[in-house]
């Protein structure tokens, strides 16, 4: 199941600036964008669990910038990230988010050896477009 989302700046978070100085700022910004600047969000959408034989797990995989989202407006990029956890190792996966701020969540899938494992997400990089 793909949900596409769209991530909005909140209007009054910053003011008009029509100078080439802001968007000069802006450009800078978005292209200096890296790893530390974003989180991966993982929720749990379901779960079963068979004893000490481990869990079955299904996850969405959510981005969040750390910084200002007007920061990030008409800029697109990709987002990758290693989940850790898994009982076959970890598992690598891209967001794509557009210069509107949409982008598609997935479900994924995993498998662990116990009941007790959580599942740990990590930005591995982040490409501007």
């Amino acid at each position: 199941m793909t949900v596409t989302t769209t991530v909005t700046a909140d209007p009054d978070a910053s003011t008009a600036d029509d100078s080439d100085e802001a968007a000069d700022d802006a450009s800078s910004a978005t292209s200096n964008l890296g790893p530390d600047d974003f989180a991966i969000k993982l929720k749990v959408t379901d779960k079963e669990c068979f004893g000490s034989a481990g869990c079955n797990i299904t996850y969405k995989v959510t981005p969040a910038y750390k910084g200002d989202l007007s920061d990030l407006d008409g800029t697109a990029y990709d987002i990758t990230y290693a989940v850790t956890g898994p009982e076959d190792g970890k598992q690598i996966g891209t967001i794509s988010v557009d210069d509107t701020g949409s982008y598609d969540v997935e479900e994924k899938d995993a498998s662990t050896r116990s009941s007790g494992t959580k599942l740990v997400a990590k930005v591995t990089s982040v490409d501007v477009y």
